[in-house]
């Protein structure tokens, strides 16, 4: 409940800094929230999803179809890699000021993109 209430406080400065840690706070969500979501699509086929739909579609090679709703105004980009590992990153049509980050990111396996930072650790989501 704490979290929630901070979510909430910080969305009512749209020019702040507390609106500027709840667009952060949202996305990290939705990174964890779609790691447990590839968490499921891996145990029930054996791979991971390579794309992202409104329909779930097994496949392997990177052709199944994960369900996936981020929270309002974002974006999220998947890339397949293997059937161990993936990347995501997540973007926001709100702004968030200058000098704050507005991609977030997660990823499985091996780091997938040069454009992930290289102290990021899998399975932990980041923004940069």
């Amino acid at each position: 409940m704490l979290a929630t209430a901070t979510l909430y406080l910080g969305c009512l400065d749209s020019t702040g800094v507390g609106y500027e840690n709840a667009l952060r706070a949202a996305m990290l969500d939705d990174m964890t929230r779609f790691l447990a979501a590839q968490d499921a699509f891996h145990s029930a086929y054996g791979d991971y999803a390579g794309s992202i739909g409104s329909s779930e579609t097994p496949g392997t090679g990177g052709a199944g179809v994960v369900v996936f709703v981020p929270s309002r105004e974002k974006a999220v980009t998947l890339t397949y890699v293997s059937d161990s590992s993936w990347g995501a990153t997540i973007v926001t049509w709100d702004t968030p000021g200058p000098g704050t980050s507005s991609v977030c990111g997660i990823y499985q396996g091996s780091r997938p993109d040069p454009y992930f930072p290289a102290t990021m650790s899998p399975r932990t989501a980041a923004c940069w």
